[in-house]
């Protein structure tokens, strides 16, 4: 016998985390202008200003809260069945 709430609640925790998950890699992943920023530093040898090098902390905060939360659902629709 299933527990409905746990399914659905682990259900909602899944999607959520897939979501955090997907928009955490998309704040990651670099922008033209870094690229950019990233292929000078190459060419003139010479590090560039912190400014042009945005911060990516929000990016892995939110993959990180998504894996929690997808991890959380899969155990609760895991642990949904009654003993």
């Amino acid at each position: 016998m299933l527990r409905v709430e746990f399914v659905i609640a682990g259900l909602i925790l899944l999607c959520l985390g897939l979501a955090l998950g997907a928009a955490g890699y998309v704040k990651i992943q670099p922008t033209i202008a870094e690229e950019l920023v990233g292929f000078t530093e190459q060419l003139s040898g010479q590090k560039a200003p912190a400014e042009l090098k945005p911060p990516k902390t929000e990016g892995y905060v939110l993959r990180g809260v998504g894996g929690a939360a997808f991890f959380s659902g899969l155990a609760l629709v895991l642990k949904s069945r009654k003993d």
